[in-house]
């Protein structure tokens, strides 16, 4: 699994968890963009992955310990063709 894939997987799951819609999260980011985010079409920036984490009550570490468990996760999935 790729690192923007696995960003993109731990950013969706907590907005669920946290039941907000796409358009909910954050004023400094388009829904359109973050949804591209979100299924890992689209890369992001530090800046605005720390302003993306903070609006889902996410601290830095534990945004990158979830990453890091998916990708690991994905690492002992079959590759997929």
């Amino acid at each position: 699994m790729r690192t923007r894939h696995a960003i993109g997987h731990v950013l969706r799951k907590r907005r669920q968890e946290l039941r907000l819609t796409l358009r909910e999260v954050n004023q400094h980011i388009s829904y359109a963009y973050l949804s591209e985010v979100e299924r890992g079409k689209k890369d992001i920036s530090a800046d605005l992955l720390d302003v993306l984490t903070k609006s889902l009550e996410f601290s830095r570490a534990e945004f990158m310990i979830q990453v890091a468990k998916v990708l690991e996760e994905g690492a002992n999935e079959p590759a997929r063709f």
